[in-house]
């Protein structure tokens, strides 16, 4: 099997070339004067498996260089291309609501039309997503990943918390992989027009809890909850996020609220330019290195 990669993801590229599944594929990306694009390959592929380590994430000219580079394998005659997408750009784009683009499935069915045979990603955003693609979408678990460091923090009287439906799954995930019946609570998320507010659950008030959530983008939702949860008294706020984007400077309200710790994983590869001893950033490798054994 020959592992292409996109330089952003080097980090891991590096460490599953020691893998002796995978054989080091090479090419070269060519911007012409008037800035249209050419791959040109440096290894010879034909009659090979093939796998694309790349993002779909912004900017847009990443989409077309993973494509291109597809299309690319395909007409040399790869036998079959894996996209392995750690952090799946425009998974959100998943609701087909009038005069907006449904983007994820566009995205499906342009991977398609170059040649890729299956999509790799971890945790992706919704079962939704799965039904929307043109391919078979596989999600890698996550939650196993984190378990060492979050039995540090587990207590009798903590709880789980979902910020919203979507991040029941990735809690009852959690809940499974410590071993324990902790107690979930959900909140409810509502969008207007004027940006996020969250509803606050009845019953249960506990005092130390871990908020789950698949992305951490602006963090408008997890500031949202958190405020709720202080205001119900909680004391102690721990945030797990599979895919930490840190998009602009909302998300850092959350420690003015004395949120002690974020977890997330290293998906996207400007996480590890975050300098900052509360972020624990967890590596994703075993998930992949589990799925291509």
């Amino acid at each position: 099997m020959i592992l292409f990669s996109f330089p952003i993801y080097d980090y891991l590229a590096k460490s599953l070339f020691k893998n002796s599944v995978f054989k080091k594929g090479k090419f070269e990306t060519r911007r012409f004067a008037n800035g249209e694009m050419q791959i040109i390959l440096k290894t010879k592929i034909k009659g090979k498996k093939c796998v694309i380590l790349g993002t779909t994430a912004p900017p847009d000219t990443n989409i077309m260089s993973f494509l291109l580079l597809a299309h690319t394998l395909k007409k040399e005659g790869a036998t079959s291309i894996t996209a392995l997408i750690p952090y799946l750009g425009y998974s959100r784009h998943d609701k087909n609501e009038e005069d907006k683009s449904l983007g994820f499935a566009w995205l499906g069915k342009m991977m398609k039309a170059s040649g890729i045979d299956e999509i790799v990603t971890i945790d992706t955003h919704s079962e939704l997503d799965k039904k929307l693609f043109a391919l078979p979408l596989i999600s890698l678990p996550f939650a196993d990943l984190l378990t060492s460091d979050l039995k540090k923090i587990q207590a009798k009287k903590i709880a789980l918390v979902a910020p919203d439906g979507g991040a029941v799954d990735n809690c009852l995930a959690i809940q499974k992989t410590l071993n324990s019946k902790l107690p979930l609570i959900l909140f409810k998320k509502i969008r207007t027009p004027n940006g996020v507010t969250v509803s606050t659950p009845p019953g249960l008030t506990p005092k130390k809890v871990i908020m789950i959530d698949d992305i951490l983008d602006t963090g408008e939702t997890l500031v949202k909850a958190t405020e709720k949860l202080r205001q119900m008294g909680t004391k102690e706020i721990y945030i797990v996020a599979t895919h930490g984007l840190f998009t602009g400077q909302k998300w850092q309200k959350l420690w003015q609220l004395g949120v002690k710790k974020i977890f997330c994983t290293n998906t996207n590869p400007d996480v590890l330019k975050r300098n900052n001893k509360r972020i624990i950033i967890v590596s994703c490798l075993r998930s992949i290195q589990g799925y291509f054994k």
